[in-house]
């Protein structure tokens, strides 16, 4: 069951305290990043600022690490991780490698 809240203006919200533990590592990153506080198992959705899936998969296991190499450019992404209790969304900055 995904809960879904709606505000007064209409915008609608999905529930990121449930997973307020769940860090991205490094953000901003260059590609690859780990998810530590993930409950596992999950599934993850990497989203760009127009709602195209970039990226999807199984978390599984420890700090999971996901690879966005051929994937994602320099820019700001929404990560949707989805578990059998909730789903919540996180930022994550992609930039160039130094």
């Amino acid at each position: 069951v995904q809960l879904i809240a709606v505000n007064g203006d209409c915008s609608v919200g999905i529930d990121v305290e449930a997973q307020a533990d769940l860090h991205v590592v490094p953000n901003p990153t260059s590609g690859v990043f780990r998810l530590v506080g993930v409950p596992t198992p999950a599934r993850y959705v990497l989203l760009d600022v127009q709602g195209k899936v970039l990226r999807s998969g199984s978390l599984n296991g420890a700090d999971p690490v996901v690879d966005l190499e051929g994937a994602a450019v320099s820019g700001t992404y929404t990560l949707r991780i989805t578990t059998p209790d909730q789903v919540s969304n996180h930022r994550v900055v992609v930039e160039p490698m130094r």
